[in-house]
């Protein structure tokens, strides 16, 4: 028989220190979700929204202490509403309007609500329903 340079089948090869081959380039498909649907798929309905400051240009006096007016806006941003609601479903609704009169009527407002001894029950009953009622007179639907 014939020498062979192969090492025997027993012995084991040394392992190749060399990186391991890198994936050749090619379109990959966009991982989709089943909350996202590929890029290239776009509903012909699909809404554009924009991202702008929001400056209120009216606002609406919902209470008076001791004669100065607390307002809030005419129209609240829609998002304000979403953030509402989440509130509400993560901290329950007590919590929920907290927030929503302070982002209502600000940081002012807010507390001289909280400091004010004198406010009944009823009256502050009475300044939460007008806040979500105005909460619910967000921006206006385009015809």
């Amino acid at each position: 028989m014939a020498a062979t340079n192969r090492p025997a089948a027993a012995e084991k090869r040394a392992p190749s220190r060399r990186a391991p081959a890198k994936p050749k380039p090619g379109p990959e498909a966009p991982a989709a979700t089943p909350d996202e649907p590929p890029a290239d798929i776009v509903a012909a309905d699909a809404l554009t929204i924009t991202t702008t400051p929001w400056i209120p240009s009216r606002r609406v006096v919902i209470f008076y202490v001791d004669g100065k007016p607390y307002s809030v806006p005419e129209t609240p941003p829609a998002n304000w509403a979403l953030n509402y609601m989440d509130a509400i479903r993560r901290h329950g609704e007590l919590i929920a309007s907290t927030w929503l009169m302070e982002t209502m009527l600000g940081t002012e407002g807010y507390n001289v609500l909280r400091s004010n001894r004198d406010m009944t029950d009823e009256q502050l009953a009475q300044v939460v329903v007008k806040i979500q009622d105005q909460l619910g007179k967000g921006p206006k639907e385009q015809s």
